[in-house]
């Protein structure tokens, strides 16, 4: 169960920023006309949109080593044009009763709040500050029209990234391959927004000599901007928000990881045989070792509940810690590992209890300082305390068991 962000990437490609840094996915477009005719600076400006557009494609196509095969269409967008799509997309793609039933089976497990009016929430957060997107049905890039040029460059970067791999690829049908299985295309989106975050990275770096190769210890989380720019977002949900940036934290983290030894070539191998689970996308030594995610089989519970009950998801989660988890705690593992770490999501969390309270968290020591480190996505605020005195490492986090709470659904009327 993933949510609405993981089916909207079927309806395209698409590139947010906040705090001008880091990128969402959304929906694309169609064309809309307007009675009166394009002003001469409007003309003008889609002029240097398009030329802009060429050059960009032409960088990405050598950085990628993915050369163009056919034509592609490229188009300014207005925020009230995208906006109004997102909601038709949104009906036209799923019937009520599934969207009931996605916020519903994220409400039983605790992701959610009671009764979040999810539908316009995700169309107000994706909205907020779009940049741009590529649809893969039209095969057209569209970019938000309201973005100064010099802005739009990487955004042009990310979204023909895109574009390219379509055209060897064709991503919606690639995506859509394990459409029933909701942890497998999470994975596959991480591949294909990772990938293009990679790409724009490197299109960054272009004029240094460097590329995201020569980084090993790059933390995706340094592209996060400032939440507090984007108040919708800031609103949201811990899971959404981590469901969100999941494909292009951890998907550059799987990415740079990928193409570390053999640069971009490696990116075919890996849209033939893509990894199965997003434990293979948070731990690419998994990937690449060939380790299958265990089958998790569950029974049926139509006959115990009755008749009175209806099935609203049958699906499949990843690694994930919900709200009142059961969490296992090595006690030996108290003391805090202070290396490097591939990824963000694989540095060690720990079981801390400090003058506030209890906290499962990242640990930083600085002498005798322990700093509490939360998720980059939270609200929380770094907390430092004087060891021992204030707070002591309990142990490290090795297991999570999540709960399940049963939610009724009588009438999906």
């Amino acid at each position: 169960m993933t949510l609405d962000r993981v089916r909207v990437l079927g309806w395209a490609r698409a590139l947010l920023l906040f705090g001008v840094q880091l990128c969402f996915c959304l929906a694309p477009c169609p064309a809309q006309t307007s009675a009166a005719g394009p002003s001469a600076a409007a003309k003008e400006s889609s002029a240097e949109f398009v030329a802009a557009a060429y050059e960009v494609l032409q960088e990405m196509s050598e950085i990628t080593g993915l050369r163009l095969r056919g034509p592609l269409k490229k188009t300014l967008r207005s925020r009230d044009d995208i906006r109004a799509y997102l909601i038709r997309q949104m009906d036209d793609d799923k019937n009520p009763q599934e969207r009931y039933a996605d916020a519903r089976a994220a409400e039983a497990f605790g992701l959610l709040p009671q009764k979040f009016d999810l539908d316009p929430f995700l169309v107000d957060l994706m909205t907020e500050q779009i940049a741009g997107l590529y649809d893969p049905k039209a095969r057209e890039f569209y970019i938000a029209d309201w973005i100064p040029l010099a802005a739009q460059k990487p955004v042009m970067a990310h979204e023909l990234t895109h574009a390219l791999q379509d055209q060897y690829f064709h991503i919606e049908e690639w995506s859509k391959a394990v459409h029933t299985n909701g942890d497998a295309t999470l994975a596959r989106d991480a591949v294909l927004e990772g990938s293009a975050m990679a790409a724009m990275v490197d299109y960054t770096l272009r004029d240094t000599g460097h590329s995201l190769k020569d980084l090993p210890g790059f933390d995706p989380s340094m592209m996060m901007g400032d939440l507090a720019s984007s108040p919708k977002l800031e609103q949201a949900p811990p899971f959404i928000k981590d469901t969100l940036m999941f494909p292009y934290l951890s998907g550059l983290s799987f990415t740079a990881s990928a193409i570390r030894n053999v640069g971009w070539s490696a990116l075919a191998n890996i849209f033939a045989k893509p990894p199965l689970s997003t434990q293979q996308i948070l731990h690419p030594a998994l990937y690449k070792s060939g380790k299958v995610p265990r089958r998790v089989s569950v029974p049926s519970f139509e006959k115990p509940l009755g008749a009175d009950w209806v099935k609203l998801e049958d699906d499949t989660m990843g690694e994930l810690v919900p709200p009142g988890s059961v969490v296992v705690i090595d006690k030996a593992s108290h003391a805090v590992e202070m290396s490097e770490w591939k990824s963000i999501r694989e540095r060690p969390i720990y079981f801390v209890w400090h003058e506030k309270g209890y906290s499962c968290a990242w640990c930083n020591v600085v002498h005798d300082n322990l700093f509490v480190v939360p998720y980059p996505t939270s609200r929380k605020a770094v907390m430092i305390f004087k060891m021992p005195r204030a707070a002591t490492i309990i142990g490290r986090i090795v297991h999570v068991w999540s709960p399940l709470l049963m939610i009724g659904a009588p009438s999906l009327g």
